[in-house]
């Protein structure tokens, strides 16, 4: 439920919002497409331990849609 809510303002707000204040409509349409090909948070970490980074955890942040991730790298 929470998901829907964020993708639809993402994808609809978010860019309307941008473009009345910038003054160009088309300033934020980029974002819901950029925001959806971010890793989720499991495979952002599963690429750090296959890139050689040990101890890898993460913090989700502001209701599950910002994550921390951290790592040791050797």
């Amino acid at each position: 439920m929470l998901g829907d809510l964020y993708r639809f303002y993402t994808r609809k707000v978010l860019p309307s919002i941008g473009g009345l204040i910038s003054g160009d409509p088309d300033a934020y349409a980029y974002l819901p497409k950029s925001v959806s090909r971010f890793f989720r948070p499991d495979e952002l970490a599963d690429l750090m331990k296959q890139v050689g980074y040990k101890q890898v955890r993460y913090h989700l942040m502001t209701l599950n849609s910002v994550a921390l991730h951290l790592g040791v790298r050797e």
